[in-house]
């Protein structure tokens, strides 16, 4: 992640100009990263639990937690 920051940083002048032509862009795309986030959240959560109580066997958990 912290690479992939470092190279929008130093070659993102063109996604930087391409975001400001529309305003509605930045918004656009904070509301499909807050998604995305989201989703896979309330998943991680939602299989961990589940596979704890052994609901879903498939799920790996590690042994120590």
């Amino acid at each position: 992640m912290a690479v992939l920051f470092l190279i929008v940083a130093r070659y993102g002048g063109g996604l930087r100009r391409w975001l400001q032509a529309r305003p509605g862009r930045v918004a656009a795309v904070t509301a499909a990263t807050l998604i995305v986030a989201g989703v896979f959240t309330f998943l991680y959560w939602d299989l961990r639990l589940l596979a704890r109580r052994e609901i879903i066997p498939w799920y790996p958990v590690a042994p120590w937690s």
